[in-house]
């Protein structure tokens, strides 16, 4: 097995010390089992970084959902006249019913 040598502050050294002693390990034990937890965090923060956030399925439910929504707008601006003032109130009072709804207040912004 190779060996390796290594130097620690003393706070850190102390802290090692203190859980190889409550788990009646060597230093040289806690450490290399400490070195193998951290690499396994690490590899599996890639693996979760490699992972596509949002499926194939829900992006085109996204999509489909902008679409219904210019055409819901394109409807109400011709059918219903509205024009970009009316679009604006709704969406400021969308905004203020979501905020309401999540419990945010106008000062907390």
């Amino acid at each position: 097995m190779p060996r390796v040598s290594i130097t620690l502050p003393k706070d850190l050294f102390e802290k090692i010390t203190a859980i190889a002693g409550d788990n009646d390990e060597s230093i040289s034990y806690t450490i290399s089992k400490m070195t193998e937890l951290g690499l396994l965090v690490t590899e599996n923060q890639k693996k979760n970084q490699d992972k596509k956030t949002v499926s194939d399925i829900e992006e085109h439910c996204f999509k489909l959902m902008i679409q219904m929504n210019a055409i819901t707008k394109n409807l109400a601006a011709k059918e219903l006249g509205y024009n970009q003032d009316e679009f604006d109130k709704l969406r400021d009072l969308s905004v203020k019913k979501y905020n309401e709804l999540m419990g945010i207040f106008p000062d907390e912004l």
